[in-house]
């Protein structure tokens, strides 16, 4: 919809009003929806939940397109349902099968997105041999560690976590810019790859590209310096 404030309709951050020239319209994507609707897309893949995505380490290279499945998830979570320690801790039947209304709950998509899913299937995942463990957990990987960047509301949180990803951006060099250039050049090369399935939706593609874009071109002050 935003497109209609710009002459030549193209997605971007500003937009010139169309009364007020002094008084641009600034466009925010809700990171928080942006989560969820990629969840989203991966439960609704028709086949069986398979996604494919090019992996973020041969993006500058030759381009690897790789498979991430929920179905990996399920296995996960049925083969440790009944012991008091688990790999993927804190995976529950409502992250892994929400009903219509559960799919809003932002909660339920930390649960899948999270470190600890990660680590599981990687791990155990591949210890049981389950087909697109490893890359699946390189997907979880990309997407919660961009969470990290975007969801951070304190100045010392990446303290309290020893997390330099949830660290405050401070120069131009944090690792927090390097993820986010990294990923953009991701989403761009998985565009262009054009697959008729497995992949996201043209919507939460564009509107994830916006979002990390936006974030990315955030400015801020430190002497005179603009990050």
């Amino acid at each position: 919809m935003m497109r209609l404030f710009s002459p030549h309709q193209d997605l971007n951050i500003v937009y010139p009003h169309p009364v007020d020239p002094s008084r641009p319209l600034f466009y925010v994507t809700d990171s928080v929806h942006i989560l969820k609707c990629v969840r989203n897309n991966c439960l609704n893949q028709k086949n069986t939940g398979r996604c494919f995505f090019p992996d973020i380490q041969s993006i500058y290279d030759k381009v690897h397109v790789s498979g991430a499945s929920f179905d990996v998830l399920c296995k996960l979570h049925a083969s440790e349902e009944e012991n008091l320690s688990k790999y993927a801790y804190g995976l529950t039947c409502k992250a892994l099968q929400p009903s219509t209304l559960q799919r809003q709950n932002v909660k339920l998509a930390f649960k899948v997105f999270s470190i600890f899913v990660e680590e599981a299937s990687k791990t155990r995942g591949v210890s049981m041999n389950l087909d697109y463990a490893s890359s699946t957990a390189e997907l979880i990987g990309i997407i919660r560690k961009w969470w990290s960047v975007v969801n951070v509301k304190t100045p010392k949180k990446g303290r309290r976590l020893n997390d330099d990803l949830q660290n405050p951006v401070s120069c131009m060099f944090d690792p927090q810019k390097e993820h986010f250039s990294s990923v953009v050049d991701w989403l761009d090369t998985w565009k262009i790859i054009q697959m008729d399935t497995g992949i996201l939706t043209g919507e939460t593609h564009s509107s994830a590209a916006y979002i990390i874009c936006a974030d990315r071109s955030h400015k801020v002050m430190f002497g005179g310096v603009e990050v």
